[in-house]
């Protein structure tokens, strides 16, 4: 009788875990490193065909955005909502593929937590956050998948000596002047300065602010670490017109017209609100 029991009881069990809801957490970390991305891009201009920063559509910000973290979406709405494995909207964890469909149209958005979404709006020309307890988002809900992490690419994390000797570097020169279009090594403008810098590494960065806005890779402003390159915007124009080399607990090393090349910190409002973005380029 006894090992009667014990059998029921071990088929029992084994019929609950066959047919218990499995949440897979196959994306995690890389799913909240997708939703903190996601989160950073939100106010960019919706863009038809838009793949970029310059803007974005429905389908062209996941393809940017789960990119960033190596893999490979399909470039269309239909195709992005068959990749994967379909998950339960109770189950939904962050960097999961939320569909919707409205009128017709069908888009793909980024869920991040929270009950939230992100999407690029053809709509209201942005990028934007949502949330999905605001019932007209809700009522267009269609389904939603979840990648494997075997499609991402891990973000190389700096190498820690380089990046100290890199900033080793940098501060060697603190104290020279800026002067705009110089280069080094007596003086320096800010795109100057950090093309300088990286190259006695054998990092080749491009010329500009704006070009070196696309070097490397593009990380989570939450991710930064020691050594990566910090892109500005809303400087001395508008638009990206100023980079940086993080150093650490939140501060950077790059030149100003003020006082040459010094140290500031992102707790000062100022770079706070104008820090674009963050690349990495040691590899």
């Amino acid at each position: 009788m006894l090992t009667r029991k014990l059998i029921s009881t071990v088929i029992v069990l084994s019929l609950l875990l066959l047919v218990r809801p499995v949440v897979s957490e196959a994306n995690s970390p890389y799913g909240q490193k997708v939703a903190n991305l996601a989160l950073e891009l939100v106010g960019t201009p919706y863009v038809f065909g838009g793949t970029s920063t310059s803007g974005f559509d429905a389908s062209g910000l996941l393809v940017y955005v789960y990119g960033a973290y190596g893999a490979k979406l399909p470039r269309t709405v239909s195709d992005q909502a068959t990749v994967g494995t379909s998950v339960t909207r109770a189950n939904l964890l962050p960097g999961d593929i939320v569909l919707f469909s409205a009128s017709g149209t069908r888009w793909t958005s980024i869920f991040v937590g929270n009950n939230e979404v992100v999407w690029a709006s053809s709509g209201r020309k942005i990028v934007r956050k949502a949330s999905l307890n605001d019932s007209a988002v809700s009522a267009n809900y269609v389904s939603a998948r979840r990648l494997p992490s075997t499609v991402f690419a891990p973000v190389e994390t700096p190498k820690p000596r380089l990046a100290s000797q890199i900033i080793t570097t940098a501060e060697k020169y603190l104290g020279a002047p800026y002067v705009f279009g110089a280069v080094g090594p007596t003086a320096f403008d800010c795109s100057g300065f950090t093309r300088f810098v990286y190259a006695q590494h054998n990092i080749s960065l491009p010329r500009t602010s704006l070009s070196q806005s696309q070097a490397g890779t593009l990380v989570a402003k939450k991710d930064m670490q020691k050594g990566d390159l910090l892109i500005f915007v809303d400087t001395y124009k508008a638009g990206i017109s100023h980079v940086g080399i993080y150093i650490g607990d939140g501060k950077f090393i790059h030149t100003v017209t003020s006082t040459g090349v010094s140290y500031s910190n992102l707790s000062q409002s100022y770079w706070s609100t104008r820090l674009h973005s963050v690349r990495r380029v040691i590899k």
